[in-house]
């Protein structure tokens, strides 16, 4: 009996602890969003709706729910399969010109949703696109003004604008919907390609779009979408791309202006490819932060919209000492043993030394001749051929240039 008392207790622990533990639940979910409905259209008596939907995280879709009301009487409930995204139901008996509401919404593993609610009337018919499109620039108040002719026989109807800027690429559009045959843009991103089309909204649903319409909003150019700064001593290479990558070319300004500072620079172009440009600023104080800021000109507008980008140019290695020089091994064949401190090589990688000699060659001409050593020398027996006399000058290049020409060592005659 002592035996079992053990176990009775432990059980009884378990029983007490089951109660508070099955007082936990997990947090409700929340309920799934309204189906999108993009378009919808009346043909005669039958009804077409095409819908996107978005599930909700963790929730596993189920189907889709549908009331449809005609003349404000309930006059069927219908489901659809969760992967449908379009859908049509009809009503042989109602008259023409009767009104209906369809009511859609989805269901999940957490419950029924929010509705989506079309209005419209059967028996009617599909309006024709809208003709007469335009789109004007209003650059002082940036605006993009569209507008068009209305289709015949719709003097009621609303419309869904659909606009596409080369600036945010093909694929992001703006769709919206106006009361009137108008519509005005707001966009104050400069100098910009685009296009848009239009399709009436009726009591029949969404009519045939109108042709897409191309423009371009003439304003100051827009500013480059991606900008490039690498540092160089005294100066940057510098390279920016007028439009996505996504978007057809669009062209170019009339010339680009590059600042530094806010002041005009010199701007060494050296190639591009199609909307990208590549090139290089120097002349900058060595070891230095600059603001550089690019921008396209067009005669009309003048300077546009600016990108820039800040960095730091590299401080290049210092000018060097003069080198030593003593002539060459005995028995040589006419050289100079030149040697040389070790250099201040700047913030770039070090690459290599160059060392020039000035002097007397065959003939008595006047003769220059260079020659490139590791970094990791200090001294080379440098060959010119000739007794001389020579001269010679040191200097140090790294990734980013060569150091100012030292001083020249005194004359020496090679051996």
């Amino acid at each position: 009996m002592h035996r079992r008392r053990p176990f009775r207790l432990l059980l009884a622990l378990l029983l007490a602890a089951s109660g508070p533990l099955a007082a936990f639940s997990a947090p409700a979910a929340a309920a799934p969003p309204a189906p999108e409905v993009t378009s919808w259209a009346v043909d005669g008596m039958q009804v077409f709706v095409n819908y996107t939907y978005s599930p909700t995280a963790g929730a596993d879709l189920l189907r889709f729910e549908g009331v449809i009301e005609v003349d404000g009487r309930p006059t069927r409930e219908q489901e659809w399969p969760a992967d449908t995204r379009w859908l049509t139901w009809a009503d042989g008996q109602a008259a023409d010109g009767a009104r209906f509401t369809m009511s859609l919404r989805a269901v999940d593993t957490s419950g029924p949703g929010a509705w989506a609610v079309i209005e419209g009337a059967l028996g009617g018919r599909l309006a024709d696109a809208p003709t007469g499109l335009k789109a004007e620039s209003r650059a002082q108040d940036d605006v993009i003004a569209l507008s068009w002719t209305p289709p015949p026989g719709e003097p009621d109807a609303r419309y869904e604008v659909v606009v596409r800027l080369a600036v945010r690429g093909p694929d992001d559009a703006r769709r919206f919907v106006v009361d009137e045959p108008r519509a005005d843009v707001p966009h104050a991103l400069g100098y910009t390609p685009g296009s848009f089309e239009v399709r009436a909204l009726t009591e029949s649903g969404y009519g045939y779009p109108s042709p897409e319409l191309e423009f371009i909003h003439e304003d100051q150019w827009a500013a480059p979408v991606w900008m490039q700064l690498k540092s160089r001593a005294g100066g940057f290479f510098v390279a920016w791309r007028s439009f996505k990558k996504s978007h057809k070319t669009v062209g170019r300004p009339d010339s680009w202006l590059v600042e530094v500072d806010g002041q005009p620079v010199g701007f060494q172009f050296s190639g591009g490819i199609k909307d990208t440009v590549k090139g290089f600023v120097r002349g900058l104080t060595h070891g230095t932060e600059h603001v550089v800021t690019v921008r396209g000109v067009t005669a009309d507008f003048g300077p546009g919209l600016p990108i820039s980008a800040t960095g730091r140019t590299f401080a290049a290695a210092e000018q060097m000492a003069a080198p030593r020089v003593k002539p060459g091994r005995r028995g040589g064949d006419r050289t100079v043993l030149v040697s040389w401190g070790d250099p201040e090589w700047g913030e770039a990688s070090p690459c290599c030394f160059r060392v020039t000699a000035v002097g007397r060659g065959a003939g008595g001409k006047k003769t220059t001749i260079r020659r490139f050593v590791g970094a990791d020398l200090r001294r080379t027996d440098f060959g010119v051929g000739t007794t001389g006399p020579w001269r010679f000058t040191v200097e140090a290049k790294t990734g980013t240039g060569f150091s100012p020409v030292s001083g020249f060592s005194p004359k020496v005659r090679a051996r």
